[in-house]
């Protein structure tokens, strides 16, 4: 899975979600990676040294 860097303009939607892991499983920045599953639409693991979660954002596409 190609690493995504979340500090970038396209990906900062993830930054909040990766520092509330942070703050909840007590990594090191430096410890942490967020790749993207390319296999799935919208889905991203941030993973640390003891935790991993995966993240998917789903996409509305009914509009009135």
């Amino acid at each position: 899975y190609p690493i995504i860097d979340y500090n970038s303009v396209e990906y900062n939607f993830l930054r909040k979600i990766v520092f509330d892991f942070l703050y909840t499983s007590i990594e090191k920045v430096s410890d942490v990676s967020v790749l993207k599953v390319l296999e799935e639409e919208n889905t991203y693991l941030i993973i640390g040294k003891s935790k991993m979660q995966k993240i998917v954002f789903e996409t509305n596409l009914h509009m009135s």
